[in-house]
C-alpha cells in the first residue's frame, strides 16, 4: 500500500511540475512576441488579448509578489470593477495596482482624470487620480512562483552576509 502511494505521489508531483514548464514557455513566448509588438507601436504588445507581465515592485504585495508575473487581459475602462487589478500607464510607465473606485467630485465636474487606484502594500491611494483611457487590462491570473524564488534568495544572501 505504502509503494502504491508513493508512486501516486510522485506521479502527482511529476505532473504538477509539467505543468509549471509548459506553462514557463508559453509565457517566455508571449513575453517575446508581445515585447517585438511594443518596440514596433510603443503600447503594451496583447496576444490574442492576453499578456504577460513581470511586476518590479513590491507595491502590491502579498497579492502580487515583486518579481512575479501576472497575466492581463486587455481591458479598458468598461470592462473594470472597484476592486480589480488593473494595469494603467502613467507617463512612459506601466502601473500594476488595485482600482479603488471613483473619486465622485472630480466625476461629477466633469474631469478627465477621476479613477483612485492604490497599492496593496501602500498605505494610502496613489496620490494622482487616473484617466479611465489608460486603463491597459485587467490582471487575470498571478505566477507569484518567480517572487517566491526570490524572496527565498534574497533571505539565503542576507544569512550568508
Amino acid at each position: 500500500m505504502y509503494s502504491f502511494l508513493k508512486k501516486s505521489f510522485s506521479f502527482l508531483i511529476q505532473i504538477v511540475m509539467d505543468i509549471v514548464i509548459v506553462a514557463s514557455i508559453i509565457i517566455t513566448f508571449l513575453s517575446v512576441e508581445a515585447g517585438i509588438r511594443e518596440r514596433k507601436s510603443g503600447e503594451l504588445g496583447f496576444i490574442c488579448g492576453y499578456k504577460p507581465v513581470y511586476i518590479v515592485s513590491g507595491s502590491m504585495e502579498n497579492t502580487i509578489l515583486k518579481h512575479s508575473i501576472v497575466i492581463l487581459k486587455k481591458a479598458g475602462h468598461e470592462n473594470v470593477n472597484a476592486g480589480d487589478i488593473i494595469t494603467y500607464k502613467v507617463g512612459n510607465t506601466y502601473v500594476t495596482h488595485r482600482l479603488i473606485g471613483r473619486d465622485e467630485e472630480a466625476f461629477n465636474n466633469g474631469e478627465k482624470k477621476y479613477l483612485i487606484t492604490k497599492g496593496d502594500n501602500n498605505r494610502i491611494n496613489d496620490i494622482e487620480l487616473l484617466d479611465p483611457d489608460d486603463i491597459k487590462g485587467k490582471v487575470v491570473f498571478i505566477f507569484n512562483l518567480p517572487g517566491q524564488i526570490s524572496k527565498i534568495a534574497e533571505k539565503m544572501k542576507e544569512s550568508i552576509a
